[in-house]
């Protein structure tokens, strides 16, 4: 699958994730951003794959919403999200000594959000997700360490 090519299926409501409408169940879109997705109340998809972008919109969720309150359909629009700026789901980031990856989304809700402090919020999370796209996520930022209790 090329790097802006993705399956996903689309919702009734709202549009398949930041940018990009949602597909139709097993139909094979491409995008800049966010290919596919179930649609949610908000607008903000979820379940679709991703392509890389680096300065995709995030999803219509407040900035103040904190992670540990987020719906299923809220953190996997975010996780559709975060993915699309690092190259997609599945794309493989070499850093040096190690690689990071997002394998699925699925993957990305199961270990993600768990691990955040209860305090933190949808912004900080969006700015973390921004600060690592120069290092093409390899880098842990400030803006990412404030995610977790001290």
């Amino acid at each position: 699958m090329s790097a802006a090519a993705g399956r996903g299926s689309g919702g009734s409501s709202g549009s398949g994730g930041s940018s990009g409408s949602g597909g139709s169940s097993g139909e094979t879109s491409a995008g800049a951003s966010n290919a596919g997705g179930a649609g949610a109340s908000n607008g903000a998809g979820a379940g679709g794959a991703v392509a890389g972008g680096g300065n995709a919109a995030p999803p219509d969720i407040p900035r103040s919403a904190l992670t540990s309150s987020l719906d299923d359909a809220q953190t996997r629009a975010l996780c559709d999200w975060y993915a699309s700026l690092f190259g997609g789901y599945g794309h493989v980031s070499n850093c040096g000594m190690g690689m990071v990856v997002v394998p699925d989304q699925d993957t990305c809700v199961l270990t993600v959000f768990p691990h955040f402090c209860k305090t933190a919020t949808v912004g900080q999370y969006e700015d973390c997700a921004f600060s690592g796209v120069p290092s093409n996520g390899c880098n842990l930022t400030d803006e990412c360490r404030r995610l977790s209790c001290p």
